[in-house]
């Protein structure tokens, strides 16, 4: 499960202004309005107070095992360094959370006489490619963000839909990192093993 600190980390990263949409032989310019579901109310969903076009993200499964991934024992690393009587192991658990992602717009044409279609195709193509080729969040973060991969699907898999007054593209994403936690032991100096051979 990601923190919020992570969340914030993924978020900052998109490019969610000035994204550039062609009709018409004129280019224009739109920002998109981020927004998260379930925050106080399960069933949260944007409302009449969010500014189209938004990106909605919405946290589909978390925490889930990823059991093909998981080191022998569970076990990432072991540290005596710090204090010989003392032996920390550090605990790893592989999971993915899957996060859906989705770029609405309302249907109808705008302002600038762009179509709703044309808006959320471009738009959607735009944040698409920039998670499948240039998002990098496979380092530690400033704010101790753990490293994480993310896999995202075929642009094939992204079909806009009507859903009431908007026009709606929704994919998912997953994220891979890794659950941590230490265990203290103390050592011993010597011990002995006794084997007998028959």
């Amino acid at each position: 499960m990601l923190t919020t600190a992570e969340e914030d980390r993924f978020e900052e990263a998109l490019p969610l202004e000035g994204l550039e949409v062609k009709w018409d032989g004129e280019s224009y310019e739109y920002d998109l309005d981020p927004f998260w579901t379930g925050g106080d109310a399960a069933d949260e969903e944007p409302t009449e107070s969010v500014e189209y076009p938004a990106i909605v993200f919405d946290w589909e499964t978390q925490n889930q095992p990823e059991l093909g991934r998981q080191p022998l024992n569970d076990l990432h690393s072991i540290d005596v360094s710090s204090d010989e009587s003392v032996l920390t192991e550090t605990k790893t658990a592989e999971v993915s959370d899957d996060l859906a992602i989705t770029i609405a717009v309302e249907a109808a044409w705008d302002d600038n006489g762009v179509p709703p279609q044309a808006r959320v195709t471009q738009l959607t193509k735009q944040i698409w490619r920039f998670l499948r080729f240039e998002l990098d969040l496979n380092s530690e973060g400033e704010n101790e963000e753990r490293p994480m991969n993310v896999e995202v699907p075929d642009e094939s898999s992204v079909e806009p839909v009507r859903v009431e007054h908007t026009i709606r593209a929704p994919w998912q994403i997953r994220f891979h990192h890794a659950e941590r936690h230490e265990e203290e032991h103390n050592t011993v100096e010597e011990f002995e093993i006794n084997i007998t051979i028959e």
